[in-house]
């Protein structure tokens, strides 16, 4: 359209130019035209000037509609961008829908995910749902490391019957897991932090199957921090950090900053959305130089009553986070002074669950007048149950969950022997314990169902 109108405007220049040429200009003056004898004269001086303005109209409308053209081509070419660009959002816009929508489906279907591993941070506080135990628990103990390979978790989650797991928070080696952004400064300064695997989102998956979850936290044996905070530590006749028969150092029982640290990780653990928290080692130690500890800060009490008013504390502590408390204790515990401050009865005034570790192969010959506890598990687990129903008698509402053996060579015959002994001796249910995470298959499905 453009390439036309510039032509015209160029054929009316052209004949604007030839109407003004000399040969016509000769007659362009303020004199009446002369009549020729040859040719009558039509145009005058008034009618060049009407024609001329015409024409400039002409140009004037060409020039103004060429104008208008580009206006409406340039108005076109914005329109097609719009589109463009609006489609282009359109289609973005329906991709991370159906993106989220997928994501969104997969996340609430449990058999949809990915297998777990381990998560980097997690600052999202979990969203505490009050849960009833299980009236019977079947479980198995969850080493962090082992928890943190892909597809272990997967596994133990599908297992038929179970109804609990326990997870390492804190182990034996001092080494912290699975809180993220939760974990205690002291654990992080210290270098205890380890990232095997993501506590909270462990928590989702089980409460999505049913199974109680319950944090182990080893409680005064502590190589990591010990180490690293000495002033927490207990201390040798020397001023050094006392050392037990195996080399491993351990926070001081008095220490008021050693029970904070304790506690934080339980209230770590509590946020995370975990049911229970379970404190084992928690007692004084039993092997080696035992008469060179030294406790800087020692409180003047009996031996028995320290770790009880620890549990006190920690269950004032925990109370706000509607989590159960237990405590791992020594099988002969409840018959014996061992010298280490588990005292049952005391114990069962600050706890929900008590769970003695009531492996037959830890029991001398001739203990609870077995010959071989080993060879006799029943019967084993049937006595040792009975010497901590005695301890308890004051404290009605306490439970009593044992640890079983799921090693040393025993079949599935030996494993449910125990099962069948400890929930006739009116256990709330049982967990077996293999260190390797090598459990008996079946072992969980002879049980009352939850």
């Amino acid at each position: 359209m453009g390439h036309s109108v510039r032509e015209r405007i160029a054929r009316i220049r052209r004949r604007l130019r030839n109407s003004c040429s000399w040969k016509t200009a000769s007659s362009y003056n303020r004199e009446p035209a002369r009549q020729s004898a040859e040719r009558p004269t039509v145009t005058d001086d008034y009618d060049f000037r009407a024609s001329e303005r015409r024409r400039a109209r002409e140009l004037d409308e060409l020039e103004a509609r060429r104008l208008r053209a580009r206006e409406r081509q340039r108005a076109q070419l914005r329109a097609a961008h719009r589109r463009r660009r609006l489609t282009v959002l359109g289609v973005l816009g329906l991709v991370i829908g159906v993106a989220s929508g997928a994501w969104v489906w997969t996340s609430g279907t449990p058999k949809a995910r990915q297998p777990i591993v381990p998560a980097k941070t997690v600052a999202t506080p979990a969203k505490k749902v009050m849960r009833t135990m299980p009236a019977f628990t079947r479980g198995i103990h969850v080493s962090a490391p082992w928890a943190g390979q892909r597809g272990n978790l997967d596994s133990v989650l599908s297992t038929p019957g179970l109804n609990l797991i326990q997870l390492d928070v804190k182990d034996e080696g001092g080494e912290v897991s699975g809180l993220g952004a939760r974990t205690p400064a002291l654990a992080v300064h210290a270098g205890a932090v380890r990232d095997y695997y993501d506590l909270t989102h462990v928590t989702r998956l089980a409460h999505d199957r049913h199974i109680w979850v319950v944090a182990r936290i080893v409680s005064f044996k502590d190589p990591i921090v010990a180490r690293s905070t000495p002033r927490i530590a207990i201390r040798d006749v020397h001023g050094g950090i006392w050392k037990d028969g195996g080399g491993v150092p351990w926070l001081n029982q008095y220490n008021p900053g050693a029970w904070a640290y304790l506690i934080n990780l339980a209230k770590a653990a509590a946020q995370s959305g975990v049911d229970e928290v379970q404190f084992d080692y928690v007692r004084f130690p039993s092997e080696g130089a035992l008469s060179d500890m030294r406790f800087p800060g020692k409180v003047k009490e009996p031996l028995d009553a320290t770790i009880p008013r620890f549990l006190a504390a920690a269950r004032k502590a925990l109370k706000p986070f509607d989590v159960k408390l237990g405590v791992d204790v020594f099988g002969l515990a409840a018959d014996h002074d061992l010298g280490i401050g588990q005292d049952i009865a005391r114990i069962g005034k600050h706890v929900d669950v008590i769970s003695p570790m009531l492996y037959p192969n830890h029991y001398t010959a001739g203990e609870l007048g077995i010959q071989d506890p080993n060879a006799d598990p029943s019967s084993t687990i049937a006595l040792s149950m009975g010497t901590f129903r005695s301890q308890l008698i004051a404290s009605p509402k306490v439970k009593l969950r044992p640890w079983l053996q799921d090693f040393g060579g025993y079949t599935l015959t030996q494993v449910k022997a125990q099962t069948t002994a400890a929930q006739r001796q009116g256990a709330i249910g049982w967990m077996l314990w293999n260190a390797g995470m090598e459990y008996t298959p079946g072992a969980f499905g002879s049980s009352p169902s939850a």
